[in-house]
Parts: structure tokens; C-alpha cells; sequence
């Protein structure tokens, strides 16, 4: 039986635990409704923060859904879907060829080594339940996480979503949310619209299968992909170039082999030859002086009968970055010249440019726009892993104006109560 001197010292380590305890707690954890939370859902990142002052910002959740080891399948097929429809509604070029999912879930698992089965094609178009259960699936995760890590239970977030969704699937996404158990605010104006408020304004989204433009504008406003395969161009350009001049890689091709493995292996080598052999990528490029003229492709199993050599040359990295920074320059251009003919626009250039965008090609993205754009203009995003973040920190600012504009209402009805007669 505890004395009492014991009884006195267990209360001050409960005391003590306590203190500590809630010394740790997140920032976000005692947040009341609404909390000042955004979500976003994209292609490359599903994402939420929250934003407890102006001056602070916390990640509680964020993943690549496209990666070999995301928890979120379901949802990564689900966005694919919508993003390819979306091309295809607005004609970008070139048309999807058949077969094109169990391509691409080819192309993923060879880029990041899997060793997992593909998952099932679906050129057909999925059910809108099974376009709410990926949705569920992602939001389900993001509230898990977040009071894992965080110590916040989400009840209520801005929810962010491409513009790439239709009005039916954002019913979904509102859908999914509530059976989440998130109460979904959607802001009236695009996530983008979120982040500066400027009418001379360039968005740039890019990612792995995509490359957008976006402005303010009315009638030079780009309402359809530039480049349906984005940070794939490069490696799809050096391909072409090594069954042109390799008569090796010519022989195997004529003879079945699949272009996925090959494809995958220029990509990887060519990042590797950037990088001198290093696989961080936040680190910096090696210097031209000191990069290699050459790089061995992997291909050990991929070639029928005698295994052989291959390998991409810095050359002809150079030649096809050069070539598809010049393309992308010229499409900005083009808009460029729309706007600066269209009485109806109000201005000629751009104050501000936002790169949305994830680690792949960044300079090559950077350098193609300031090309476009000029010096004079400031470029926001671009440089980082992090800019994938940008969305969802405006739309968590938003969701703070929300937090305190509700408490501030609910703090003058405590301080004047109605039915009172104080007037009288």
C-alpha cells in the first residue's frame, strides 16, 4: 500500500508529465472549427497544412501518390484517369495510344525499380463511386497521419483541387470528405487565384505526365496541356535519338523489346550523369568541366541474347535539353503575343510567374520560362522539392482568415448578446 509520501510524489510526476506533455503538443492540436487547415489533392503530392498565425506553417501530412511505395494506389490510378480525359477533352496531342495505362504503370515501375505487380488496366472509365473511394482513401490517410505525427484531429479544411476536375468529380471530393468525417469548405476561387493577388500573373504546373500554362486572361487562356508527358519529354527525345544513331538498340527494338526498360534506364543515367553518380537530387549539379562525356545505360536484362554496351552522351543530353527549352519558350511566347494583340487583355507581359512543380526539371522548367519572360520578371517556386507546397500554404492562409473571421463573430455575440434591451 503507497504511503502518503509516495501518493505525493506520483501526483508530481503526473503533474510534471503533463507540463511536458502539453509542452509538445502541435500548434494545431486545439484548434477549434473552423481549423485553419488546407488540403490539397494533386497529381504529385496530396497534401495538408495548417497555419495556426500568419507567420507559421505546419505540415501535417504529404505524399507522392505516383511512387511505387505511395499508400494511396487507388487514388494515383483515379487522378491518371482524370488527368488523361482532361487532355484528351481539350486536344492535346499526341491522342492517347491503347493500352496506355498498363504503359504507364509500366513506365512508373520501371523508374523507381519496382518489384510490384501492375496494377489492373483501366482504359475504361471508372465508376464515380470508385472515383469517390480513391478520394476517401487519400483523405482517410491524410487525417491518419496528421494524429499520428501531429497530435491534430482534422474535422474541418479548405479542400484544393486541380482545375482538371469537373464539377461532377468536385461533388465527389466533397462527397468523400464528409464520409472522411472532414467538413469540406471550397473557396470560390482557384487554388491558384490563392496565392498572390496580381492580374499580371503566369502559372506554370507542371509534373512527371504533365506541363500546364495558365493566366488571367479570357481569351488567351490555355485551357488545355502543353505537354501531356512533362518531365518525360527529355528522356522520350533521347530515346528517339539512340535507336536513330545506336544500331544495337535498333536490333533489339525490331526484334520485341520494349522500349519501357530503355526508357527508364536513360532517364535514370542521365540523372546520375548530372549528378556524378550521386542519387540525392537536392544536391547540386556537377559542373560541365567536371561532368563525364559519357554514361553506361542499365540494361543488363533487357537485351535478347548477347548482353552489350550502351550509353548516352552528354552531347546529346545538351542538344535535346537545349531543343525542348527552346519549344517551351516558344508556346510562352506565342501566349505572349496573344495577349499583347487582344484588346481585351490588360496587359502585354507578366509581373509574376508561379511555377507549380515537383523535383523533376527544375532548372530545365526555370531557365525555359526566364528565357520567355525576361529578367524583369520575379519568378515564385521553381528551385525546390518544397514548391509542391505552395498550393496548400495559400490555401491554409485562406483557411486562417475563416478560423479568425468565425471566432472574431462568435466573440462579439459574447460580448453583445442579442435580445438584450440595453438601448432602452
Amino acid at each position: 500500500m503507497m504511503g502518503p509520501s509516495s501518493w505525493l510524489l506520483a501526483i508530481l510526476f503526473l503533474y510534471f508529465w503533463g507540463l511536458i506533455h502539453a509542452s509538445n503538443l502541435s500548434p494545431c492540436s486545439d484548434k477549434k472549427d473552423p481549423q485553419p487547415i488546407a488540403i490539397s489533392l494533386s497529381l504529385d503530392a496530396v497534401t495538408a497544412i495548417c497555419v495556426p498565425s500568419l507567420d507559421q506553417a505546419v505540415v501535417l501530412a504529404s505524399v507522392h501518390p505516383r511512387t511505387v511505395t505511395s499508400p494511396l494506389p487507388n487514388y494515383a490510378i483515379i487522378t491518371n484517369f482524370l488527368r488523361q480525359n482532361y487532355s484528351e477533352e481539350r486536344h492535346a496531342k499526341p491522342r492517347r495510344p491503347s493500352g496506355l495505362w498498363s504503359k504507364l504503370y509500366s513506365l512508373r515501375d520501371a523508374l523507381f525499380v519496382s518489384k510490384s505487380p501492375t496494377p489492373p488496366e483501366v482504359d475504361e472509365r471508372p465508376s464515380s463511386h470508385q472515383i469517390k473511394q480513391g478520394f476517401i482513401e487519400a483523405l482517410e490517410w491524410v487525417k491518419n497521419v496528421s494524429l499520428a505525427e501531429d497530435g491534430t484531429n482534422i474535422t474541418t479544411a479548405v479542400i484544393l483541387f486541380p482545375r482538371f476536375f469537373s464539377q461532377e468529380v468536385r461533388m465527389l471530393v466533397v462527397e468523400a470528405s464528409e464520409e472522411a468525417g472532414i467538413r469540406p469548405y471550397i473557396p470560390n476561387i482557384t487554388s491558384v487565384d490563392l496565392a498572390v493577388h496580381s492580374q499580371k500573373l503566369l502559372i506554370v504546373d507542371y509534373g512527371l505526365l504533365y506541363f500546364d500554362v495558365q493566366t488571367h486572361g479570357r481569351r488567351c487562356k490555355l485551357n488545355y496541356p502543353i505537354d501531356w508527358m512533362g518531365c518525360m519529354s527529355i528522356p522520350i527525345k533521347l530515346v528517339q535519338r539512340l535507336n536513330s544513331t545506336n544500331l544495337d538498340i535498333q536490333q533489339q527494338l525490331d526484334q520485341g523489346a520494349s522500349n519501357i526498360p530503355l526508357l527508364a534506364a536513360v532517364h535514370r543515367s542521365r540523372l546520375l550523369m548530372k549528378m556524378d553518380g550521386r542519387v540525392d537530387s537536392s544536391e547540386e549539379e556537377v559542373s560541365e568541366k567536371d561532368r563525364s562525356e559519357k554514361w553506361p545505360l542499365d540494361l543488363d536484362d533487357w537485351w535478347i541474347g548477347q548482353q552489350k554496351e550502351a550509353f548516352i552522351y552528354w552531347n546529346d543530353i545538351k542538344a535535346v535539353e537545349a531543343e525542348y527549352i527552346s519549344e517551351l519558350s516558344e508556346t510562352l511566347d506565342n501566349l505572349l503575343l496573344c495577349l499583347k494583340d487582344n484588346p481585351d487583355e490588360a496587359y502585354s507581359s507578366f509581373d509574376k510567374v508561379i511555377i507549380l512543380g515537383n523535383s523533376c526539371e527544375r532548372s530545365i522548367i526555370r531557365q525555359a520560362v526566364r528565357q520567355s519572360v525576361g529578367e524583369h520578371t520575379r519568378i515564385i517556386g521553381g528551385g525546390t522539392e518544397s514548391d509542391i507546397l505552395l498550393e496548400a500554404l495559400a490555401g491554409a492562409r485562406l483557411a486562417f482568415k475563416y478560423h479568425e473571421a468565425e471566432h472574431q463573430i462568435e466573440e462579439d455575440q459574447d460580448a453583445h448578446p442579442l435580445g438584450g434591451h440595453e438601448e432602452l
